[in-house]
Order: structure tokens, then sequence, then C-alpha cells
């Protein structure tokens, strides 16, 4: 349908001008104006590019000789998991010792290149957040609200819990 629509869309878009209030001939006013539908084979172009691009998209891995096959992949797989949940579910390798052997806590290997990179810890947007008051004070949610107690809009208790200001995590980095 798509390819069918730029096959007229190609010859479609070739327009005539009429001869209105020019000095033209009859045979010269119906003469085609425009041999070659520039914009037309541009968008032809990148519609069919597009198209290839999505119909590789719906078979990613392909059908071709030096693609990957698939089911016998999966198939391979399959039988793997299958043989070692079947048969080899007790048979364990033996334990070795390794360098790990001793230590309870073993500390994971660094490369020299990442070991000399700071300890840098996941920092929020917002932490060098100018704001007005150093610390904010937060007043307990109400522990229960059923549909028949009614809320005059006062708390039953003056409880403020202070929290720690904004500012002050900044010592710590």
């Amino acid at each position: 349908a798509v390819r069918s629509y730029f096959a007229v869309a190609v010859l479609g878009r070739q327009y005539l001008r009429p001869a209105e209030g020019r000095n033209l001939s009859i045979d010269s006013a119906n003469t085609i104006d425009l041999y070659v539908p520039v914009m037309s084979i541009l968008q032809f172009i990148f519609f069919m590019g597009w198209m290839k691009v999505a119909e590789v998209l719906l078979n990613p891995l392909g059908e071709d000789d030096d693609d990957f096959e698939c089911n016998y992949i999966l198939d391979r797989n399959l039988e793997v998991g299958l043989n070692v949940v079947d048969n080899a579910y007790d048979k364990l390798p033996e334990l070795e010792r390794d360098q790990f052997w001793e230590d309870t806590i073993p500390e994971p290997l660094y490369t020299a290149e990442s070991a000399q990179r700071p300890i840098n810890p996941q920092i929020g947007s917002c932490v060098d957040m100018a704001t007005e008051d150093d610390a904010y004070m937060l007043r307990p949610r109400r522990r229960t609200i059923s549909r028949s107690s009614h809320w005059d809009g006062e708390l039953g208790t003056d409880d403020v819990v202070p929290v720690i200001g904004v500012e002050k995590h900044k010592e710590n980095r």
C-alpha cells in the first residue's frame, strides 16, 4: 500500500497550470509544468528508508546465512538447563581453597585505576539547593482516620519534631 501510494504520488504531483489570465495557447497551457517532482522523490526515498529500518526491527536477528540461528540457541539452552536440573542435581563440584578462604568478609578486588578513584556516594540533585529555613518542623500524622470521625482542622497535640537542617550534611562531604 505504501509503495503503490508513492508510485501514484510521484506521477500525480506533476501539476498543470491552466492558462487563466495568460496569453498562452490551449496546447501550451495544458502541458506539464514540473517534470521532476523533487519533493515527492525525496519523500519517497525517506519513507522507503524508514520502511526498511522498520522491516529490520521486526526481526532484529534476521534470517540470513550470517545471522544467529535463534531456534538452535534457544533449544540448546533449554536442553542444557533441563539436563542440569534432571541429571546433575546431587553432583556438586569439589570444594577447593581459594585466596578468600580465611576471610569472613572479603574485600572486592580493584584495578589500579579504579582504586585511585574517590568513593562518590550517590547524592541527590537538590543537595545544594538554597532554602530559607535551616530546619523544618514536622508534625506527626494523625494515627486513625475513619469515616465516622470528625476533624475540625485542629491537631490534638502540639508535638513538633525537629528535622536536621538542609545545610548540615555538607560538613560530611
